[in-house]
């Protein structure tokens, strides 16, 4: 432990001596005497008085005080009194000076609390959970390491906890502690610093497989992942380039006959070379080392498994058997689980969602909309939804958020929406495509559907928060936006074909037939004269995907 004060003042002292030293070289240790009571009669920033105050109860007379009474003939004339008053005096002013000096030096302690705790996290563990110790070494007790795994048996006050050392327990402080987390087998990847070869590497260009290359897959019925063993080393580098990635080690000097993990370009230069590889095999999705293989019969899976084993064995591509899915009607592939005409979560990441706790710090609300985001296609108007939880990380906003009602409706909305199953259907694009769009003050939300078996079911979703000039539309400007801005989005499935357009506004039920007063309007109709679409009128309450944040009370 230290003493905050006496730290303060020796580092203000060195500061002091090293100016002091600056201006008087050979005579500094002179002026030591007079620095240390000039620096006794400032106050300090913590207890607000001087540290003369703290010692005699009043300011001592100083050489600028004295040649102030000087230069002025101003001189305070000192009350006269008996030995008793004055040390009866001193007393009082005494333990009032210490009284106020505590209670300020608290409230410097909370402000510097504050400023750490903004970015420091509370360390906790649970009792049966395995962690690492920091010790000093065997052999150098001045240096120290992790060792362990160890238990812990028992919890002790707030922070500390008791370590099972293996036939003695031992307490020991949360900030000594940390989780021991168990690697799989083959986790462990052998990497070095490629950054000066990677600046002077040329980066192919490689086009990486989004979740959206997936839409379009809803007659697929049969799934199979391959992962491709140690991805980057399946690519050998030409023999003039080798020299390039050596590096040194205690025992020998190595060189990479593969391509090294850490290059710039080894993610590039992989997915080129698979690529390459899966030329004309339209059933295959390749992203990075791991392929995916989905056919709508039995006979055509074996048939596209045969020829990419194939090709892999011709490539000299080895496969990892422990992480490869074989004919599965559902697979867990870019985060998201497919099935027969549906995706959704993976149930890992559904449980992550479902016990994710409530955000209470700007980091934590960016890192719960980041969690989901990902999946906000998923989700009807998730812009709009989401926006009571993007107004607490906006630029002004404290550190700790202000958690009201607006924010724990939108916070339990999406955890639902999320976890919710089956969450989208894939698109069949031999079926006709249904869109419905609703605009609120605060949002625009489109939900393109398609009939399944008499019943519509949500495709994708997509949403889009108002700027401030937008909200000051009108509602039906702002029904017409809608209208555009969803079937722009969703161009890819609508441009040359026929689809229905619901809507629950009235007012642009002729919108593909009809002039309109309003300039906009009438100019945002003819954008979309190149759309083949009839409008169909629904009340509000039918309107259930794009309607959902006007709903909500």
């Amino acid at each position: 432990m230290c003493n905050g004060l006496v730290e303060r003042f020796n580092a203000t002292l060195k500061t002091c001596i090293r100016r002091l030293c600056s201006e008087q070289p050979r005579q500094w240790h002179r002026y030591i005497n007079p620095l240390l009571f000039a620096y006794r009669e400032v106050p300090q920033e913590s207890t607000h008085f001087a540290p003369f105050e703290l010692l005699y109860g009043g300011l001592c007379a100083g050489p600028m005080h004295i040649l102030r009474e000087l230069w002025t003939k101003e001189i305070e004339e000192p009350d006269v009194k008996s030995s008793y008053e004055y040390v009866l005096n001193l007393r009082e002013r005494l333990d009032d000076t210490l009284k106020i000096a505590r209670e300020e030096l608290e409230k410097a302690q909370g402000r510097q609390k504050h400023y750490y705790d903004r970015t420091s996290k509370r360390r906790k563990f649970s009792v049966g959970e395995k962690v690492l110790v920091l010790l000093p070494t065997d052999s150098i007790k001045l240096l120290i390491r992790w060792k362990g795994p160890f238990e812990i048996v028992a919890t002790v006050g707030i922070n500390d906890y008791r370590i099972n050392m293996g036939g003695k327990e031992k307490t020991f402080h949360a900030n000594l502690l940390k989780g021991y987390i168990v690697r799989d087998q083959d986790a462990s990847q052998a990497t070095t610093d490629e950054r000066p070869p990677s600046s002077s590497s040329a980066i192919p260009a490689a086009s990486v497989t989004v979740i959206e290359d997936l839409e379009g897959y809803g007659e697929v019925q049969n799934f199979s992942k391959i992962d491709l063993s140690k991805g980057y080393w399946q690519i050998p580098i030409r023999k003039e380039d080798i020299p390039k990635t050596a590096f040194v080690t205690m025992d020998c000097h190595y060189e990479f006959l593969r391509m090294p993990f850490g290059m710039m370009n080894s993610g590039a230069t992989l997915t080129r070379a698979v690529k390459k590889l899966l030329c004309g095999m339209d059933n295959v999705v390749d992203y990075i080392d791991d392929l995916l293989i989905h056919t709508k019969t039995w006979e055509a899976h074996v048939k596209t498994q045969s020829e990419l084993f194939k090709r892999l064995q011709e490539a000299n591509f080895t496969v990892r058997p422990l992480k490869c899915l074989l004919g599965s009607r559902t697979v867990d592939f870019l985060g998201h689980s497919l099935r027969r005409g549906s995706i959704g979560l993976k149930d890992e990441n559904v449980e992550k969602v479902r016990n994710a706790p409530r955000p209470k710090t700007k980091r934590e609300v960016r890192a719960f909309l980041g969690l989901l985001g990902y999946y906000k296609e998923s989700v009807p108007n998730f812009a709009a939804v989401s926006a009571p939880l993007s107004d607490l990380v906006r630029k002004g906003q404290p550190n700790v958020v202000i958690w009201g009602d607006s924010q724990e409706r939108a916070y339990n909305l999406l955890k639902v929406a999320v976890t919710s199953k089956p969450v989208l259907q894939l698109p069949d694009i031999n079926k006709k495509f249904v869109l419905r769009t609703d605009a609120s003050d605060r949002g625009l939300g489109a939900a393109l559907m398609q009939d399944n078996e008499g019943t519509l079911f949500p495709v994708d979703y997509a949403s889009k928060e108002l700027t401030d000039r937008e909200r000051k539309y009108s509602v039906t400007e702002r029904e017409a936006l809608v209208i555009v801005w969803g079937v722009k989005k969703f161009s890819l499935y609508l441009y040359r074909t026929v689809f229905t357009l619901q809507k629950d506004h009235g007012a642009l039920q002729f919108l593909n037939a009809a002039k309109f007063d309003s300039p906009r309007i009438m100019r945002w109709a003819l954008a979309l004269q190149v759309y083949n679409f009839d409008v169909q009128y629904i009340k509000g309450s039918e309107n259930v995907g794009a309607d959902y944040l006007s709903r909500i009370e």
